[in-house]
């Protein structure tokens, strides 16, 4: 093993901060004792970020957080908020980004659809006068499409934006930061990749259990067992033959396709559940791609 990478994920991984910090000290003597690179990020709802948190968070090598929030304080409060209705967590939110400033790098994530996508700029704008956004500050800022991945998505979907729709507001928020200075990830990025951990050999998400599973969107259901801690990948299960032997190349269309090597056949939650939806992505992919060569060009010339 060269490397060791962990992503806190959950629910919300702070609320067991005790068991992040224990198996987070044990894969550190690990990864000394055999001399591997170890590292960890967390994807947290921000709200129990608090000093003695986050300089706990540094000692464990937490080296980026991502967290969420869906729009200016008073649209963000009536989508997220507590059970007890007693606080509005906006404010706590943004409390733990300050502290993290300086400390963790945060990516900060707007979950958009048609009621929230017209606000975006008025928490850009906000974040930025706290000097949580910007060059100078380690963090990064993008759009989330609010999708109906698990029964638990309760929004009207018919207040989704479709794929069309959100490669718009892809642009347009591309363009706002460009025009704001930001400098983050390029728009232009034409590097063969895989779609994504799920089908990566050595990529698991571990339940609180000890289960083993592929794909992130499992996580709080029964479906997707591919193993346990135990034995580790179980290839009698039906699961594991599925996620494993997923191969976007064997599909007729995308193997023709000139696309293929930056698209990788899109999301595979969604083409091995939901195939209905592959002419849609082919479509977004492709202008997706149009832009940034655009860009790209744009860029070059400039």
């Amino acid at each position: 093993m060269s490397s060791l990478g962990v992503t806190w994920y959950g629910g919300e991984p702070l609320l067991e901060i005790g068991a992040v910090e224990e198996l987070s000290r044990f894969f550190i003597e690990i990864a000394d004792a055999e001399k591997f690179d170890y590292s960890a990020n967390m994807i947290t709802n921000g709200t129990l970020l608090d000093e003695k948190t986050v300089e706990l968070l540094l000692t464990l090598k937490v080296n980026h957080l991502q967290l969420t929030i869906d729009g200016p304080e008073g649209l963000h409060n009536r989508r997220r908020f507590y059970r007890s209705g007693k606080r509005e967590s906006f404010a706590d939110i943004l409390g733990g980004l300050r502290l993290c400033a300086g400390k963790i790098p945060v990516g900060i994530r707007i979950n958009v659809d048609k009621t929230n996508i017209h606000r975006y700029k008025e928490l850009v704008e906000l974040l930025t006068s706290e000097k949580l956004l910007g060059t100078q500050s380690g963090n990064t800022v993008s759009l989330g499409l609010v999708k109906d991945w698990t029964d638990c998505v309760s929004l009207d979907k018919r207040k989704m934006l479709s794929l069309e729709d959100f490669q718009f507001w892809l642009s347009d928020i591309r363009g706002y930061l460009a025009g704001l200075g930001f400098s983050q990830v390029k728009a232009f990025d034409f590097t063969p990749k895989v779609p994504c951990g799920t089908v990566s050999v050595a990529n698991f998400l571990v339940t609180p259990k000890g289960g083993l599973k592929k794909c992130w969107i499992h996580a709080t259901g029964p479906e997707g067992v591919v193993g346990d801690l135990k034995t580790g990948l179980d290839l009698n299960r039906a699961a594991a033959v599925k996620w494993t032997a997923y191969n976007p190349s064997q599909d007729d269309e995308c193997a023709a396709c000139s696309l293929l090597p930056v698209c990788a056949g899109g999301c595979p939650y969604d083409m091995l559940t939901k195939p209905e939806r592959k002419a849609e992505h082919c479509k977004y992919m492709s202008r997706n791609v149009e832009d940034n060569l655009l860009r790209a060009a744009a860029t070059k010339t400039s």
